[in-house]
């Protein structure tokens, strides 16, 4: 994320250990989520790389970096069914999008577009 605008002046410097895990294991620990919102700051492909079933709607936050969001879409597509929506800065869901629907908004965003979210609903059908 130092390479993004929007962060220049943060200053990197410290080093936090956390605690982490997987959505797979949230789910056999919590039951599945009615929503859940990712937003990691650029690490969200990671996050979902964690997650080996279709789950209910999952929420994908800032579409940072073309590369990241499309991996996103690319592992969501290979879970299943889902019927996406795109929310840029002005917060309002797009109609449903299928994943290259999505794929053709995240590549028309402009470098100072490199923000908003991605949300993933369970279609009715796998």
């Amino acid at each position: 994320m130092s390479q993004e605008a929007s962060f220049a002046g943060v200053a990197w410097d410290e080093v936090v250990p956390v605690e982490v895990t997987t959505l797979d294991a949230l789910v056999e620990a919590h039951g599945e989520p009615a929503f859940a919102k990712i937003d990691v700051e650029g690490l969200e492909h990671q996050v979902l790389a964690g997650l080996s079933r279709r789950c209910a709607p999952v929420v994908r936050g800032a579409a940072r970096g073309a590369d990241r969001g499309v991996a996103c879409v690319d592992r969501l597509e290979a879970l299943g069914r889902y019927p996406l929506r795109v929310a840029g800065e002005t917060h309002r869901p797009s109609d449903p999008l299928d994943a290259d629907g999505i794929r053709r908004w995240i590549d028309a965003l402009g470098p100072g577009d490199r923000s908003g979210d991605v949300y993933a609903a369970l279609a009715t059908a796998p």
